[in-house]
Formats: C-alpha cells, structure tokens, sequence
C-alpha cells in the first residue's frame, strides 16, 4: 500500500496494539481454593517486555522518518512506554505446561491437581504471538470441547 504523506494529517496519533508475554511471573495471583477467594490482576512488565516494545517504536519511527512520513514521537513514562491497559491481551497468566510448578494447567487445558475444573483463553499461551489471539482463543476453546465431550460422553 502506498501513503501519500502529503495527506496525512498533522499531529496525528498513531496508536499500536502490544500482545506481549515476557519473562516476567504471571500477573494473576490465585489461591489454590478457589471459593471464597478472588484473583489479584496485576499489570507487570517485564525489562523484555520494555525492551521489546522500545525497539518496535525505535523501528517504527525509523522507517517513517526513511519514508518521508514525518517524525514519529515516542512516549514515555519514564523507560517504560506509555500503554493503555485496554490495549493490552492479558496472555500467559495461567500457562499451559506440563510442570506444575512452572504452570496452571496441563495439555488438555486442566488446573493441575483439580479434576473438574478447565481454563481456556490467552491466559494458558506460554508465549505472545504478534497478533490479535481471538482465533486460537476460539481453537483452544473448541479443543476443549471436544475434549471434556469425549471424557463425559
């Protein structure tokens, strides 16, 4: 697609969605009994992750400045980019692996160590993709299914 960057408005602002799963612990603390408790949603970034995002914008800015797009302004808060919580996917906070010490749930989407009680979503990725998760979300969910049918029935 070509831009003619003389129609492009003046100071406008682009916004970038970010999916990202670093290094860092998981960002929901859950009590193993369920009932009566409630999960702490915490938003941490990991240095990978502000790493990661910095040298995106670094390249964005770049290739729009190479392109005679203008100059792209990057934001920050400090070292750490400025975000929207409503941009983010909140991905790997119950992870998939097979360890229980390394994760929440096993292959077949199952809280280790409690048989009736599955999680599907981004929350079990062990790691971020690039793009909006809706389709593997609705692929895992759809596995599961078929799974808990086929246990059941």
């Amino acid at each position: 697609m070509l831009i003619d960057s003389r129609k492009l408005p003046i100071d406008e602002v682009i916004n970038a969605e970010v999916c990202i799963v670093g290094a860092a612990p998981a960002g929901i603390t859950l009590a193993r009994e369920l009932i009566g408790h409630q999960a702490k949603l915490t938003n941490h970034w990991s240095k990978i992750d502000i790493c990661s995002v910095k040298r995106s914008q670094l390249v964005f800015a770049e290739e729009f400045a190479s392109a005679g797009l203008g100059k792209l302004q990057i934001e920050l808060d400090g070292d750490r980019p400025v975000a929207s919580l409503s941009t983010h996917h909140n991905m790997g906070t119950t992870r998939m692996l097979h360890d229980p010490k390394q994760g929440v749930v096993d292959a077949n989407c199952q809280v280790h160590g409690i048989s009736n009680l599955f999680i599907t979503g981004s929350s079990v990725f062990p790691t971020g993709g690039y793009a909006n998760p809706t389709l593997t979300i609705v692929a895992l969910a759809i596995r599961l299914a078929d799974h808990l049918k086929a246990e059941l029935f």
